[in-house]
């Protein structure tokens, strides 16, 4: 019924008059829906993501052998080589994760 008050382009109080829909239980019923619809939101935004963190030996160097750190996030796989930069590897996780 929200959906369609909205699309209807009319006012709430027209489209109720027009449907014969009580206003103040569709004001009461549409700002539920809006508040658990926030909150479903919210719960999706803190919800915790997990993603695959391998390691494995690659290049012998002359003085140790170096690993490097392969991290998947479903079809994705970043490799972390020695070195790195932790700020730079945070803000990638953080933008794949947004999109996973």
């Amino acid at each position: 019924m929200v959906s369609d008050q909205i699309s209807s382009g009319l006012t709430q109080h027209e489209w109720c008059e027009q449907n014969n829909v009580n206003i103040h239980n569709f004001r009461y019923w549409k700002r539920r829906l809006i508040s658990e619809t926030k909150q479903l939101q919210t719960a999706d935004q803190t919800e915790t993501k997990w993603a695959i963190i391998t390691s494995s030996e690659s290049d012998v160097d002359e003085n140790n052998i170096k690993s490097t750190l392969c991290i998947h996030i479903e079809k994705t796989v970043v490799d972390v080589n020695p070195g790195f930069d932790p700020e730079s590897l945070s803000t990638v996780l953080a933008v794949l994760m947004k999109h996973v």
